[in-house]
């Protein structure tokens, strides 16, 4: 019988900060966690902010959930490979 696959997913919050815009700011972060975050699948936005300073915008920082794909084999065992995060 072959072992059935059920797909499970981890989710991870992070930040990014840039100087110039939003994009970068989330861009910068997704490449930096994908440095030690295998599998990553989706970036969610969940919020947008400034850093103000003397009256100017002088960061943009963004935040946002990572989704990691993981797999759960027969209902009961976790395998995740080697150097993933944990």
């Amino acid at each position: 019988m072959a072992k059935k696959e059920n797909p499970i997913y981890r989710v991870t919050e992070i930040i990014g900060t840039s100087k110039t815009s939003w994009e970068d700011a989330a861009r910068q972060a997704v490449e930096v966690a994908a440095g030690s975050l295998r599998d990553l699948r989706i970036a969610e936005v969940g919020k947008l902010d400034m850093k103000i300073e003397g009256g100017k915008v002088v960061a943009y920082r963004a935040r946002f959930a990572v989704v990691q794909i993981r797999r759960l084999i027969n209902a009961g065992v976790l395998s995740i490979s080697a150097g993933s995060a944990a």
